[in-house]
């Protein structure tokens, strides 16, 4: 999520962004890999789910 966050006590501003893409889910790593496509997959539909997480901020990797 791309958001302006203001730092308690400090005048900086921090940027974060969901960098996600449903390419993701096609990845593979060995069996025994913790990485999991399902466990992706209901990440971004909790936080989609919960408001937590919108469309248009989910940024595609490059």
């Amino acid at each position: 999520m791309l958001s302006g966050q203001k730092i308690r006590g400090n005048n900086m501003t921090t940027q974060s962004a969901f960098i996600y893409s449903n390419e993701y889910l096609h990845y593979y790593f060995h069996d025994d890999h913790p990485f999991n496509q399902k466990r992706l997959s209901m990440t971004v539909d909790l936080l989609t789910s919960l408001h937590l997480l919108k469309e248009e901020n989910i940024v595609p990797p490059r």
